[in-house]
C-alpha cells in the first residue's frame, strides 16, 4: 500500500511519521507545505500521478481559530479548496482521500454528545472553513473518510497542554476559561486510529466518523489536569470566556464528539482522556530521555551487567566491559558438569565477538568484581570513563547508595551514569516489600558488608516459595550474596535515592514483553551534603 500524507510537520504529521509498527508493504511520502501545496491544483495533481497513492491522508490544515478571523482568503483556501483539489486528483488516480476535520463544525447548543447525524452551524471562520472543505469533499463523491476529531494535542507542533507547560514555566498563576466543554485527544491514539481503519477496513464510499478520547472536560480542568501530573505549583485560575480579548471568536461551549460509529462498527478502542494524557507525558519523558541518552552516552564507556543495547549505539562507543563474576548479569561459571562449561565458555565467545563489534578494543581484560566497586574502586586501572552504563546491578547490592558513588569515581566530572533496575511490581521481588529510604540510607551509614544476610529470609519465600523463577537456579547457587536481590526497588525509591546522591537525574518507566526496568540517566555531579556524609563515614 502507497500512502500520501500532506501536512508532515504538524502534530498530526509528525504522529504518523513516528509511527513505529506497520506492513512491510506499506510505502508512505511524507509532503510539507514546500513540497505539495494543497491549494494550487497543479502541483497536487502532479505530486498524486507521479506518485499513485493508495491512500492520501490530508493533515494539512489553517488551525488557528483566532487568526482565521482576519484571514478568510486563506483559512477557506487552505482548508476548503484544498481538501477538494486532494478530493479531485484521488479521484482521477483511484486512491482514496482520509480528511481530518474537527468539533468546531458545531455550535455547541445541543447540551450532549454530538453523532456523525447531527447538522453542522459553525461560529467562526475556523468551523466555517472545515465545514466548506467536508462538504467539497462529499461532492466528488470519493471513497474515503472524513474523520473529525477535537482538542487535538502531543509532543509536536503546537497545542494547549505545551501552552499550559510553557506559562507555567514563568507565571504563578494561569487564567483559564471554564465554560467551554470538549474531549481532549491524544494524537497518538488517532495515529492508531487511521492506521486500523487503512489496514483492516475497506472504503467504496466517503464515511463520516468521529474520533476523540473518552470524556468531556472544561479546558480548566484539563489544565488542572497538566499542572497536578506534572507536579508544578502554578495556580490554575477558572475565568468566563466572556472576558477573554478575543471574544469576538465565538467557540462551541459544548463539542463533545459521540464516537459509538467508530467504536460499535469499526471496532476502535477508545481510550479515556486521563489514561491517553498520563500516556502523553510518559511518552514524552521517553522521547526526552532517549534523545538526552543519544547525545550524552557516547566515548569511552564502562559497561556492568545487561547490554541495554535498545537504548545505546555502541557502535559510537569504546565499551570496556566490567565482567561481574559475583553479581548482576555477569556470568557465573558452572562447575558441575564438562558440557555445561563447554557451553558456558561458548556463549562468553560469542558476546566477546559482540562487544568486538561494538567497537571495544579490550574484550573483557577486567575480572574485576562487585566487591572492588564497594571497597576498591581504585584498584580499577581504567579511569576517566565519559559514561558509566549498569543493567541488574544495583539491586544485587547490599550498599546501593556506596556502590553508586564509587561508580562516580571512574567516571569523569562532566560524564554520565545511565542504570536499569528492574522494577518489583514486574519481577520475582514483587511478593516482597519495598525497600524504604530510610533503610538504603542507614545501609549506607553502617557500611552494610557484602555478606550481609538480612535479605535472604524475604528473597527465599517471594523468588523460590511463591513466584518459584529462581528455584532452579538456587539448586544450583547458594542463597547468598551476590546471587539474591539485596533491595527491592519500585520508581518512588529510585527517585529518592538519586534524588539523594545527584544534583542532576532523569527516571522513567521502560517497559515491553520482556522487560519492566526503570531507568535512569545522570550528570556525574554529587550533591555536596551526600558527599559531606560520605567523608564523615568512610573518610575518617
Amino acid at each position: 500500500m502507497k500512502i500520501l500524507v500532506t501536512g508532515c510537520n504538524g502534530q498530526l504529521g509528525y504522529g504518523l511519521r513516528e509511527l513505529e509498527s506497520y506492513p512491510s508493504g506499506w510505502s508512505w511520502k511524507f509532503t510539507n507545505s514546500n513540497e505539495l501545496n494543497i491549494t494550487n491544483i497543479e502541483n497536487v495533481n502532479q505530486v498524486v500521478k507521479n506518485f499513485k497513492p493508495n491512500w492520501i491522508i490530508n493533515a494539512a490544515a489553517y488551525t488557528n481559530v483566532v487568526d482565521a478571523e482576519s484571514n478568510q482568503i486563506k483559512a477557506f483556501s487552505v482548508n476548503a479548496d484544498g481538501p477538494y483539489n486532494l478530493a479531485m486528483a484521488a479521484l482521477q488516480n483511484n486512491s482514496k482521500l482520509l480528511h481530518i476535520s474537527t468539533d468546531y463544525v458545531f455550535d455547541g447548543t445541543k447540551g450532549k454528545s454530538y453523532t456523525e447525524l447531527d447538522e453542522p452551524n459553525p461560529l467562526q471562520i475556523y468551523g466555517k472553513s472545515k465545514y466548506e472543505g467536508e462538504k467539497k469533499i462529499k461532492q466528488t463523491e470519493v471513497p474515503g473518510v472524513i474523520l473529525r476529531t477535537s482538542w487535538l494535542y502531543g509532543i509536536h507542533g503546537n497545542n494547549f497542554v505545551k501552552s499550559i507547560l510553557r506559562l507555567a514555566e514563568n507565571k504563578n498563576e494561569i487564567k483559564v476559561i471554564d465554560d467551554q466543554i470538549g474531549s481532549p485527544t491524544y494524537v497518538n491514539d488517532l495515529v492508531e486510529v487511521i492506521y486500523d481503519l487503512l489496514l483492516n477496513h475497506k472504503f467504496s464510499q466517503m464515511e463520516l466518523l468521529h474520533f476523540s478520547n473518552l470524556g468531556g472536560i472544561s479546558w480548566y480542568e484539563f489544565a488542572l489536569k497538566i499542572i497536578k501530573i506534572n507536579k508544578i505549583n502554578t495556580r490554575i485560575i477558572k475565568i468566563n470566556s466572556s472576558t477573554l480579548e478575543d471574544n469576538n471568536c465565538k467557540r462551541p461551549k459544548y463539542s463533545n464528539l459521540c464516537n459509538d460509529k467508530i467504536v460499535s462498527k469499526y471496532k476502535i478502542i477508545q481510550n479515556n482522556w486521563e489514561t491517553s494524557l498520563d500516556l502523553f507525558f510518559q511518552n514524552k519523558k521517553e522521547k526526552d530521555l532517549k534523545i538526552k541518552i543519544q547525545k550524552n552516552i557516547n566515548g569511552k564507556i564502562a559497561r556492568i551487567g545487561g547490554y541495554v543495547n535498545h537504548y545505546i549505539n555502541y557502535k559510537k562507543c569504546k565499551v570496556i566491559d566490567f565482567n561481574l563474576e559475583d553479581g548482576g548479569y555477569g556470568e557465573v561459571r558452572p562447575k558441575k558438569y564438562l558440557i555445561d562449561n563447554i557451553l558456558f565458555y561458548i556463549k562468553v565467545f560469542r558476546k566477546e565477538l559482540m562487544y568486538l563489534n561494538h567497537g571495544s578494543k579490550i574484550p573483557r581484560p577486567l575480572k574485576t568484581k562487585i566487591h572492588d566497586f564497594h571497597y576498591n574502586p581504585e584498584k580499577i586501572n581504567e579511569k576517566y570513563f565519559d559514561c558509566i552504563i549498569s543493567s541488574n546491578v544495583i539491586e544485587h547490592s547490599p550498599n546501593p547508595l556506596l556502590l553508586i558513588l564509587n561508580f562516580s569515581k571512574i567516571v569523569k566530572e562532566d560524564g554520565w551514569h545511565f542504570h536499569a533496575i528492574p522494577n518489583a511490581k514486574h519481577s520475582y521481588d514483587k511478593f516482597r516489600k519495598i525497600t524504604c529510604i530510610e533503610h538504603l540510607y542507614e545501609d549506607f551509614k553502617r557500611n552494610t558488608p557484602l555478606d550481609d544476610s538480612s535479605h535472604i529470609s524475604d528473597y527465599y519465600k517471594s523468588a523460590v516459595i511463591k513466584d518459584g523463577y529462581q528455584k532452579k537456579f538456587h539448586e544450583k547457587y547458594p542463597l547468598s550474596y551476590p546471587y539474591i536481590h539485596q533491595h527491592v526497588f519500585n520508581i518512588n525509591n529510585v527517585y529518592e535515592m538519586f534524588k539523594l546522591i545527584f544534583n542532576k537525574f532523569y527516571i522513567l518507566f521502560d517497559t515491553n514483553e520482556n522487560w519492566n526496568d526503570i531507568l535512569v540517566l545522570c550528570k556525574n555531579k554529587i550533591n555536596d551534603d551526600f558527599m559531606s556524609e560520605y567523608k564523615s563515614i568512610y573518610l575518617k
